[in-house]
């Protein structure tokens, strides 16, 4: 919750306000339908799918894609659940993502595949990782930083110098070790 900051206005990109045409966002709920994996990832458009089980590391799982998930994914692990949404959010590409923690229910080779998948086949988006689990950190093109009331933007290399992201950074290793 971000309250009492002083900032006002609206965020613009190529000078139009940024809308749901151009954001889309996965938060920490995931929106699954009762419906099939692939109409929970594709919502009935016809562009095949296979790419995006690959990028989101659900090809691996051997799912029956047609098959039903339940309310709310009930009938999958939380992993697949995340894959599902991170599938449908590069499925439906938008000139920015916000993926809020969106590796918290999976595996850390799992985490640093998908990592990987996106930044070397996502073109052409400007991508926001939200995130507690500072692994992939390290990798990273920049970091947004907020510690208290300090905003700092730059590399993990550089973001070690501050000793609040030093710090934290190490403490959250020794964490996941």
């Amino acid at each position: 919750i971000i309250q009492d900051l002083p900032y006002e206005g609206e965020m613009l990109a190529d000078g139009k306000k940024l809308t749901y045409e151009y954001c889309s966002y996965m938060g920490h709920h995931h929106e699954l339908f009762n419906d099939t994996i692939k109409n929970n990832i594709t919502f009935n458009h016809d562009r095949p799918i296979d790419k995006y089980l690959k990028l989101s590391c659900l090809d691996n799982d051997n799912l029956d894609i047609s098959c039903h998930i339940g309310t709310n994914g009930i009938k999958l692990s939380g992993g697949q659940q995340a894959r599902i949404i991170i599938a449908r959010m590069l499925y439906h590409q938008k000139p920015i993502m916000i993926f809020d923690d969106p590796f918290s229910s999976v595996d850390h080779n799992t985490e640093m595949q998908i990592f990987n998948n996106i930044r070397n086949n996502i073109k052409g988006s400007i991508i926001f990782i939200i995130s507690h689990r500072m692994s992939t950190f390290k990798d990273m093109d920049k970091i947004i930083f907020i510690d208290k009331d300090k905003i700092l933007i730059d590399t993990h290399d550089n973001l070690l110098n501050n000793q609040d992201y030093y710090d934290l950074y190490h403490k959250m290793e020794v964490e996941h070790d």
